[in-house]
């Protein structure tokens, strides 16, 4: 499961100070948007879209950003690269680390949504 260090706690308490409710609901949130975004690049990546794959990569860089989760932050910029340079092999590995990375992250929004019960 995802820990607090896969995500810029920092970044996470500006946004949301103590507010455990507001924070669970912005996550889940993110997590939804997160994962059509990996889904399009699934696609991209598939269709060897060196454009799509770029600019969906940039995408899940700024969401990943904004939602504090690090790890999906670095697997966007790789694969925003990726595109650019049409390295397909590494993309493909890229978009499963990506997905990898995406359910430790969903767990980890689960047991927060949990505790708050």
């Amino acid at each position: 499961m995802a820990s607090d260090a896969a995500f810029d706690a920092d970044r996470l308490r500006e946004l949301f100070g103590e507010d455990e409710g507001e924070l669970v609901a912005f996550l889940g949130f993110a997590l939804c948007s997160i994962r059509e975004v990996i889904e399009g690049l699934a696609t991209a990546v598939a269709r060897r879209d060196g454009e799509a794959t770029e600019r969906l990569g940039h995408e899940l860089k700024g969401a990943c950003a904004n939602a504090g989760a690090r790890s999906l932050e670095a697997l966007g910029q790789r694969l925003e690269e990726a595109g650019s340079a049409h390295s397909w092999a590494y993309a493909e590995q890229l978009i499963e680390d990506a997905e990898m990375a995406l359910a430790e992250v969903a767990a980890y929004v689960t047991a927060r949504a949990s505790n708050r019960r």
